[in-house]
Order: structure tokens, then sequence, then C-alpha cells
């Protein structure tokens, strides 16, 4: 049986993003990312870092150098390889135009623990796509315990920060 987390509100962006960059960041959302070696072909994984999978040694494809290091936090080869670049196996949050901005928003899929690395990796590459994008908003969490919530806020320049309460692992 899973943690629930529930969340109330979304991060604004502006000037819109194009539609077909939704399109196409919204179907990696829904692929396995390969933090474990089995991800799907079209996650952010693949696309965007060219992991997929175990080569015939068992070892990942190459990283791409030019991807900021702090998001390999996943399980590594026999050569000490990251197998992932991304913070987790699916990311919970999906894009939407507005009438002239976009919403980062929770996403029919299921939320999982690193829901505040995924934000910040969303962000990070809408950025480095889109590098006079702005945000704004508060996204509220609460946890299936009475003491986890809290409030994830994020600056103009895409800085994410966090109050009060906690996560809980079980």
């Amino acid at each position: 049986m899973s943690y629930e987390t529930y969340f109330d509100g979304v991060i604004n962006i502006t000037p819109q993003l194009p539609q077909d960059f939704l399109t196409t960041f919204n179907a990696m959302v829904k692929r396995r990312n390969n933090k474990y070696g089995d991800g799907e072909q079209g996650s952010f994984d693949q696309a965007l870092h060219g992991k997929y999978g175990y080569d015939g040694q068992g070892s990942p494809q190459p990283r791409d150098p030019a991807w900021p290091k702090r998001h390999l936090i996943s399980e590594t080869d026999s050569e000490g390889e990251s197998l992932s670049s991304v913070p987790g196996v699916y990311c919970c949050w999906g894009l939407e135009n507005r009438k002239s901005s976009t919403d980062i928003a929770e996403s029919s899929m299921d939320v999982s623990s690193d829901y505040i690395e995924w934000l910040q990796y969303v962000i990070d590459h809408i950025k480095q796509r889109f590098p006079h994008s702005r945000f704004s908003g508060v996204i509220d969490w609460r946890g299936e315990d009475s003491e986890d919530l809290g409030r994830i806020l994020v600056s103009p320049k895409g800085i994410i920060r966090t109050k009060w309460g906690y996560i809980v692992y079980r």
C-alpha cells in the first residue's frame, strides 16, 4: 500500500510555453525512467539524457556531461555510473497552457516521495530550454499523516523553498 500526498495549487510560468513542448513533456511524464535500469523509451532519462536500460555489459548509456550532476541520485552500475539523471522513477508534475501562461500542476501519475526534487528538475529543464521564463506560485501539500503538510513556494527565477511540514517515509 502506498502513502498518499495531496496537492493544492499550481506554479505559473510566463510567457506561455509552446504547445509542442507541452505535448512532448506530458508524454515523457507518463514513461518510467531508468532509476533501476528498466526505463522506457520516451522517458526523461531516454529522451533528454540518453539513458535507457543496460547495454550488453550491464552499464547504462553514457551520461550527458552538460546536465547538472546534482540530479544524479539513483542506483549505479558496476562502474559507479548513475543509471538515471532524474530524481525518481516517475514525474508527478504536468504542464497545461492557460490563456497567456503555462501551469505546472500535479499530473495524473502517482505521486512519489521525491515530488519536490521532481518539481525543481522540471523548473530547471524549462529554464534551460526557455531562459526568459518567469515563475510564480504556491503549492500546498498534505500527506496522510496529520503532521505531514507544508507549502512549496517558487521564486520568479524558479528557486524552490519549502515552509513548515515534513515528509513522512513509510
